[in-house]
């Protein structure tokens, strides 16, 4: 890295730096995943938020007491994977939730088993 010497140095290298600094990231992700064994797993590789879970019935930001205590032993099904995170389909809502312990795939029946300030917690069903 340089320090440009008057404005126009600087309005030269300005999208050279802009260039490098944009596509860092994607280079990184491309190298990893060539070095590194099972990166793919630690990476999420689809949008969280997607389809109808941004708008319609969204309660994903529930806080305090309200609406996600009562539905504590409601069923649902998870509409994206669970990295403990992901979000649910619970009756018309799209809850944020977190899984208990393990990974859970998309489209998995879980139960919510507790809710603690914002955090809905839930578990696969076994079946």
């Amino acid at each position: 890295s340089f320090a440009p010497r008057g404005y126009k140095s600087f309005a030269m290298a300005m999208p050279v730096w802009l260039k490098e600094k944009l596509f860092q990231k994607s280079l990184l992700n491309t190298e990893l995943k060539k070095h590194v064994p099972g990166f793919n797993r630690l990476v999420l590789n689809e949008a969280i938020a997607e389809g109808p879970a941004l708008g319609g019935n969204d309660v994903s930001v529930v806080a305090g007491g309200g609406e996600a205590e009562s539905r504590v032993g409601e069923t649902g099904m998870t509409t994206t994977d669970l990295r403990p995170a992901g979000k649910g389909l619970f009756g018309d809502d799209y809850l944020d939730v977190v899984s208990e312990g393990d990974f859970i795939e998309k489209d998995v029946p879980v139960r919510i088993v507790a809710h603690e300030g914002s955090r809905i917690v839930v578990v696969e069903i076994p079946g």
